[in-house]
């Protein structure tokens, strides 16, 4: 499965990247900025883009996929409480497909909503 991954630079995120490619086979591109987001996303087709929502680039990236192809599979990563659509989660659950989990997130919690990601709803829609 190809994903994209939109996170800080760190060993937390290099891990995440060679553990979702090495042991669960997904092709996984990882961008840091925004312009390198345009530039990956511009030319590849991502079966699910995962988002710090922390990161700016992450929310500049969460706008770009919002104009572009509203209903991109997206799981956002954040310890925040600030939702990702500023429309409220209502909103989103309606208009977007995403999923969001809360920081710290381990890999097999991260792995297992990749695999599942049509078969789940947002875990915190209505908190």
């Amino acid at each position: 499965m190809n994903l994209l991954l939109i996170d800080k630079q760190g060993l937390a995120t290099y891990a995440r990247e060679e553990i979702l490619r090495d042991q669960f086979h997904h092709h996984v591109d990882y961008v840091f900025t925004l312009e390198d987001f345009k530039a990956k996303y511009a030319v590849g087709r991502y079966k699910i883009v995962i988002v710090d929502f922390a990161l700016e680039a992450g929310t500049e990236a969460l706008k770009m996929i919002d104009t572009l192809d509203p209903k991109q599979r997206v799981i956002i990563l954040s310890a925040m409480d600030d939702y990702s659509e500023h429309k409220g989660c209502a909103y989103c659950v309606e208009h977007h497909n995403r999923r969001r989990l809360k920081e710290p997130v381990s890999i097999a919690e991260l792995a297992n909503l990749i695999k599942n990601f049509d078969y789940t709803t947002c875990a915190h829609y209505h908190e």
